[in-house]
């Protein structure tokens, strides 16, 4: 998932085939996956942790979050700016 945003942060969010090409090329996943991944980080960043609880976030995500949450949250407001 550390890749993830590392190839969100340099390709930009809906860039998911070039963040699959340069990140995840051996990887099974696709670059839907990867769109999925992404929106259920960031969701899972603006969640607090009574809701985060209830919505089941797995520990591999949350430890992610707890580590990147404020920069997911920054990408994701850059991404929504330019729109």
């Amino acid at each position: 998932m550390i890749e993830l945003v590392d190839g969100v942060s340099k390709k930009g969010i809906g860039q998911w085939r070039k963040v699959k090409g340069d990140y995840f090329s051996a990887s099974i996943r696709t670059a839907v996956h990867l769109k999925d991944k992404w929106r259920n980080l960031v969701r899972a960043c603006k969640a607090t942790n009574t809701s985060r609880k209830k919505a089941n976030v797995q520990k591999a995500t949350e430890v992610i979050v707890t580590r990147l949450r404020h920069r997911i949250l920054a990408l994701e407001a850059k991404h929504h700016k330019k729109k």
